[in-house]
């Protein structure tokens, strides 16, 4: 191996993303390839972080989900960009959407689940929104599993998104139908509501 001098540029990479070039004087070098990189990351340790430069929040990207689904959990209404909410049918196993005002049955604890949500109707005992694959919605005397979990996003103009297990998106429908859709688009935005 040949012998680096203090001109030459060590580059020290995380997560394959670029975050410091070190510069080490002759006397720190060697011709093993290990020993560059351990007196790089020593060397690394030595420098201000103004010298390092800006490095990514790793915490932000660990706690982002987690934070959505804080965010979003709670006492809420779910309401469509047709102005209808989200209702459990009180004596079916059936959601549907309807026209305001919002009544009793139209009221819905979001629950956080780890980084997801799940929808917890009012009623006793206490009913899940759940997704199938094929698109259907409904209602389930269960504790959560995966199809009754949903992935939940916020959108730019301040409406949320939810994304089920199966990759598909919670839609209201102008029908008042509610469903689950392969792309994501108005219908699948809503605004949530506090209630009490």
């Amino acid at each position: 191996m040949r012998n680096f001098t203090d001109k030459e540029e060590i580059r020290i990479k995380e997560n394959t993303q670029h975050v410091a070039t070190v510069h080490l004087p002759e006397s720190e070098l060697s011709n093993d390839f290990k020993d560059i990189e351990t007196r790089a990351v020593e060397a690394r340790k030595r420098q201000k972080p103004s010298e390092i430069g800006p490095q990514p929040n790793k915490k932000l990207f660990i706690d982002h989900p987690r934070q959505l689904s804080a965010e979003s959990s709670g006492k809420r209404r779910i309401k469509s960009v047709h102005e209808t909410y989200l209702r459990a049918q009180k004596y079916e196993d059936d959601v549907d959407f309807v026209s305001a005002p919002p009544r009793e049955w139209e009221n819905w604890y979001i629950t956080d689940w780890e980084g997801q949500v799940a929808f917890k109707a009012i009623h006793l005992p206490k009913r899940y929104v759940r997704a199938s694959p094929e698109g259907n919605v409904d209602l389930v005397f269960t504790h959560p599993q995966a199809w009754e979990l949903w992935s939940p996003f916020k959108n730019d103009n301040g409406t949320w998104s939810f994304q089920s297990h199966h990759g598909q998106w919670l839609s209201a429908d102008a029908d008042g139908r509610a469903c689950i859709v392969e792309k994501k688009q108005d219908q699948e935005q809503f605004l949530l509501e506090n209630w009490d």
